[in-house]
């Protein structure tokens, strides 16, 4: 095992010092290719407007000031316990928030129980929107678990891509996850504190022992679902709603077993915007209905 000290990768920034550890080894004669390590353990790295073509493992605190780009055919590797804060970047002066991570290879973000995996504002005092997204498209294989994901534009949006959410924590951004495609696995997440907390088109997600409440709307269906798994969630004491169709969405689905907060269908279909409140829209089948919280 070798580890050298690179000097010419450009624009990962440490302390106004570029710094970047390559890793590369050998194994039974196989020889793989070097893994960049950037390690914001001692210190926060900064990094700006950077495009990832190799490999690369992050750990410790990144600051990113910008955009990242996970080129098509490479993983970015975040370690358990790694922080990364987002600048407040508006480069078109629109108003919204512009530094995040775009990946069209794949991102495995493998936090623990202990040590999770922050996205976060790198403002004192954020607040929603304060960066943008999390965007990975055209991926196959990207990983989130025991990752938190607050003060955002939307924590993930996932297009065309086949993505695992498990164990994460999605709180006070705009939107906690808009997708379309898949496949996509959502399971045993928390999801609170959003104006939306899912959102999706074009989908056929599995929703499963997630809890997605004090949202603005706790799950937005906007169009074009045909069929999907929602089951076995608590989904109650959003404000508005608890599921919304979209005026695009004419077909009805099945959500069967999950918590809605009450068992009187009066009350569980106040908090349901489907047939009942447009005839032109499908219906939210909600029986058998959870007595209690999972």
């Amino acid at each position: 095992m070798q580890l050298t000290y690179n000097s010419n990768y450009p624009r990962l920034l440490w302390g106004g010092v570029i710094f970047v550890l390559s890793l590369s080894y050998n194994l039974g004669g196989c020889a793989f290719a070097p893994l960049h390590i950037v390690d914001g353990s001692k210190q926060p790295v900064t990094i700006t407007d950077v495009v990832i073509d190799r490999d690369t493992k992050w750990r410790g605190t990144i600051i990113v000031d910008g955009e990242v780009k996970v080129s098509n055919g490479v993983t970015l590797w975040v370690a358990p316990g790694t922080r990364i804060e987002f600048t407040r970047r508006d480069n078109n002066q629109d108003g919204t928030a512009d530094s995040g991570i775009q990946v069209n290879g794949r991102l495995i973000a493998r936090g623990t129980k202990r040590q999770n995996i922050v996205f976060t504002s790198h403002l004192s005092s954020p607040a929603p929107a304060a960066w943008g997204e999390v965007k990975v498209e055209y991926s196959l294989g990207s990983t989130f678990e025991y990752c938190r994901f607050e003060y955002a534009s939307w924590g993930l949006h996932l297009h065309f891509s086949a993505v695992d959410v498990q164990n994460c924590v999605f709180e006070n951004s705009e939107g906690g996850l808009r997708f379309r495609s898949g496949p996509i696995n959502i399971t045993h997440n928390l999801i609170q504190h959003n104006k939306t907390g899912l959102r999706f088109i074009y989908s056929r997600p599995v929703i499963e022992y997630n809890t997605i409440s004090y949202n603005l709307t706790g799950i937005f269906i906007r169009e074009g679902v045909k069929q999907l798994t929602i089951s076995h969630n608590n989904i109650a004491r959003n404000k508005y709603f608890n599921i919304k169709l979209g005026e695009n969405q004419p077909t009805s689905l099945d959500c069967p077993l999950n918590w809605w907060g009450a068992t009187e269908p009066e009350l569980i279909d106040k908090y349901i915007f489907d047939k009942q409140d447009e005839d032109y829209i499908g219906r939210v089948n909600y029986t058998p209905a959870a007595t209690q919280a999972w």
